[in-house]
């Protein structure tokens, strides 16, 4: 056995490391389904159970979903969700038909909160892949594998969910881009195309990574006569457009049209630049805060665009693109950490770290800021965003969101969305504040943290962050839902698989300085 392992690619064995590491981390803090999640695991539990499309009457997905054709329930996710999450709840209904359901908690639903670890592992995977092939450097795609799976907000969104599967698709595709430009064949180029259209079937607005995707291949396709370039696009076109078939297929079944995915209308606005930049960089819901990685991402696209011009331009458009349209929309959902709309897309900020950090000096500012960046996340993943959303209540007096809890957003201060802009009210403030209160003050011996806000129109709020009502935790799915010492167990286990894989990755790649700057070709 071991001269079998020793005849396998280190790069096979790091990327294998790299899965389990993130999965390992990522499924120890999962949590329950939040926002789209709970109608999308409903129309898995349809399709597993009846083959349809749309929410059953069983529990627990019961009431969850958009109505569409007959009366039925659909989700707003896309295609690509429910196929990729059936394995999960049928894996946890076989479980429940064997041995019974957890308590009042079925296992169908507890193993459908592994799918989005699971994905957002496949995305290290991914980004790992990337990094590889275009940098080859093994110790550069292990590093950047980590600082995704650890620094960054794929960390927090893997375990609240909501933009994982749309994150996965165009890292994967991406990867393959790559792939596909260094090994220009029909199989590398539908395998990309595959990919793509994979991508556009997870949210309607997924369509904006395409030109990315295109300025990533075409150096390999402008090299290629004439014949070789039919065949190189018809074999990615050829996917795409079976993909973008079963959308549309998809989506007349559901709901009105094959361009009708169920989300409401939403209105356009001119403070699209404004939203941009608050995107990036406001107190509330700025990248820059919740992965302060990008920075140094950002530093390090001058260095990426004198080696590699078409991967930097596609990360900066893919960047761009989804970041103004989200911006450019007033819909929104930020009851979530950071800044949602992008998550997919932050990863891009990510990678040209690679080609930044070629000195001792800059490997020291990196060193520095990943461990804001990691204490961030932890800070993140500390306690469920809706105890935030308690804390500014009671700050305010006002619910944050106003129209979801049935109040005129005229009747808030500030607007609908005070935590984007004040830098008292912002999340991550808050909730460091509230995880210093629980987890240090008092086991010191102290009364908490206590914070005040005082609104500009003179009114003034004090709260005490160790009240029982507001009080951080620490809880993580296995304490707040499940009983008995199983749970706490598999959490160990999943916290400890997380931390001997990233021991093994270290040992394979050797990160460092050195060994990053040296080039492991396949």
């Amino acid at each position: 056995m071991p001269g079998r392992l020793n005849t396998i690619p280190s790069y096979v064995v790091a990327g294998a490391l790299v899965f389990l590491m993130a999965f390992g981390l990522f499924a120890a803090t999962t949590t329950q389904l939040t926002g789209y999640e709970p109608e999308t695991a409903a129309v898995t539990e349809g399709l597993v159970l009846e083959g349809h499309f749309y929410e059953t009457e069983n529990p627990p997905f019961e009431g969850q979903g958009t109505p569409g054709k007959d009366g039925h329930l659909y989700a707003r996710a896309g295609l690509l969700q429910p196929l990729i999450e059936a394995p999960f709840f049928a894996a946890g209904h076989l479980v429940d038909l064997t041995f019974g359901p957890h308590g009042t908690t079925p296992y169908s639903w507890v193993f459908m909160w592994f799918f989005n670890p699971f994905v957002a592992a496949l995305a290290a995977l991914a980004i790992f892949a990337l990094v590889y092939i275009t940098r080859r450097s093994l110790g550069w795609a292990a590093a950047i594998a980590t600082l995704f799976t650890v620094a960054s907000i794929a960390w927090p969104y893997a375990s609240i969910g909501m933009e994982t599967t749309f994150m996965f698709a165009i890292l994967a595709t991406f990867a393959l881009g790559a792939w596909a430009r260094r090994n220009p064949t029909w199989l590398s180029w539908a395998a990309t195309g595959f990919a793509a259209g994979a991508t556009v079937a997870t949210k309607p607005y997924a369509c904006l990574a395409l030109p990315a995707v295109a300025i990533l291949l075409w150096p390999a396709f402008k090299a290629r006569a004439n014949p070789e370039r039919l065949k190189l696009a018809a074999a990615s076109l050829a996917p795409l457009a079976l993909w973008v078939l079963a959308i549309a297929v998809y989506n007349a079944a559901r709901f009105d049209g094959p361009t009708d995915f169920g989300y409401s209308s939403a209105s356009l606005t001119l403070a699209m630049p404004l939203n941009f930049m608050g995107l990036l960089t406001s107190p509330g819901k700025g990248l820059v805060f919740y992965s302060p990685l990008v920075v140094l991402g950002a530093l390090g696209l001058s260095p990426l665009w004198r080696e590699d011009r078409s991967l930097a331009a596609a990360l900066v458009v893919l960047f761009v693109s989804l970041t103004a349209f989200s911006g450019a929309s007033t819909f929104w959902g930020d009851e979530v950490w950071g800044p949602r709309y992008i998550v997919p897309v932050a990863w891009a900020l990510l990678v040209p770290i690679a080609w930044w950090a070629n000195s001792r000096l800059r490997m020291r500012w990196l060193a520095g800021f990943t461990v804001v960046a990691v204490l961030v996340q932890i800070v993140a993943v500390s306690d469920s965003y809706t105890r935030y959303l308690t804390v500014v209540k009671e700050l305010t007096g006002v619910s944050v969101y106003g129209e979801r809890f049935g109040i005129d957003p005229e009747d808030i201060p500030y607007g609908d969305d005070p935590p984007r802009w004040i830098a008292e009210l912002s999340p991550l403030l808050l909730q460091a504040e509230g995880l210093v209160s629980s987890q240090v003050v008092e086991r010191l011996g102290g009364d908490g943290i206590t914070v005040t806000y005082r609104a500009l129109e003179g009114r003034e709020r004090s709260l005490n962050l160790s009240h029982p009502d507001v009080r951080i935790a620490g809880q993580f799915w296995w304490m707040d839902s499940l009983d008995g010492f199983g749970p706490d167990l598999a959490a160990v286990l999943m916290l400890l698989l997380g931390g001997a894989s990233g021991y093994g990755l270290y040992r394979v790649a050797r990160v460092g300085p050195a060994a990053a700057d040296r080039a492991q070709d396949a």
